[in-house]
């Protein structure tokens, strides 16, 4: 699965924004009925590490260049407990009061 985000340059009232994006990608396998195993890359192009504002006033302009860095790759690997192998049909239930009806 892939998921991105973008935000061009624009401004917003007073302030001016840079343009900023990222690309992440994620893979998900079901090894059984109890194990799932997901490997996720977030900013896979390294293009969200920069983001600029420039903030106007009356006296005064403000820049400001954010370096961040949300680039991460993680492993989640699930185990499931107690996983029902049969589900509930309905059988029996309630037969005692439609006995009494």
């Amino acid at each position: 699965m892939t998921k991105n985000s973008w935000r061009s340059e624009g401004n917003s009232e007073n302030i001016k924004m840079g343009s900023v994006g990222q690309i992440n990608l994620s893979l998900a396998k079901d090894l059984s009925e109890k194990w799932n195993v997901k490997l996720s890359a977030n900013d896979i192009f390294n293009t969200a590490r920069k983001n600029t504002f420039t903030i106007f006033s009356g006296m005064n302009d403000v820049y400001i260049e954010k370096a961040a860095s949300v680039r991460a790759v993680e492993c989640i690997v699930r185990y499931k407990f107690n996983t029902v192998k049969t589900k509930y049909k309905g059988k029996g239930a309630g037969k005692k009061e439609m006995d009494r009806l």
